[in-house]
């Protein structure tokens, strides 16, 4: 049988309780070996906007993953020069771990989204997808942007409903910008990096 890895690209700027609770409810509900938290090196839709460098937002992932079972932080994008689009980084996690069945985790909001990503139909080449259901759009959204999409694809998209999604890295920095408590937002370890 295939090793089972969950794969969770994002900014993490900065890594917070919410991206915790995805990647929790991912390893239970699909019943993953791991989840494979990716920061962004240079993702091409933000434009250079992240607050916080690459390599402190790597460490901040590190230090906010640290001790939790399943989960551990690749430097793949950040160690890779150039933009980092989804597909490739798919690819290159495929190429290298063919005995592994990756699931590519992202948020609703990517989810609806997801046709206008750089050759969105190649994900499915590598891996199948979990999206998390966040507040703001209703169930029947996802289900018919998941029915599209698998139609078009021939993909496999599992949605995930997972509590506790009501918060952002936005909201986060924030509270920082404005001197405000961390607490019960990020881990210790990352509000105190």
């Amino acid at each position: 049988m295939h090793k089972r890895w969950g794969i969770y690209g994002g900014s993490f700027d900065p890594l917070h309780n919410a991206h915790l609770m995805v990647a929790q409810c991912a390893l239970d509900k699909l019943a993953l070996e791991k989840v494979v938290l990716i920061p962004a090196g240079n993702p091409p839709h933000k434009g250079g906007s992240a607050y916080a460098a690459a390599r402190d937002r790597l460490q901040m992932a590190r230090l906010g993953v640290a001790g939790r079972a399943g989960m551990c932080v690749s430097d793949m994008e950040i160690a890779h020069d150039g933009p980092d689009y989804t597909v490739l980084t798919l690819q290159r996690l495929h190429e290298a771990h063919a005995d592994v069945q990756l699931t590519f985790l992202v948020g609703g909001d990517s989810l609806l989204n997801l046709d206008k990503w750089y050759q969105y139909r190649r994900l499915f080449d590598y891996a199948q997808l979990a999206a998390v259901y966040r507040p703001g759009a209703t169930a029947g959204e996802y289900r018919a942007q998941k029915d599209k999409l698998c139609l078009d694809t021939g993909g496999v998209i599992h949605l995930l409903e997972c509590p506790g999604m009501d918060l952002s890295s936005t909201m986060v920095r924030s509270r920082i910008s404005r001197g405000e408590s961390l607490d019960g937002l990020v881990p210790p370890a990352v509000a105190q990096y």
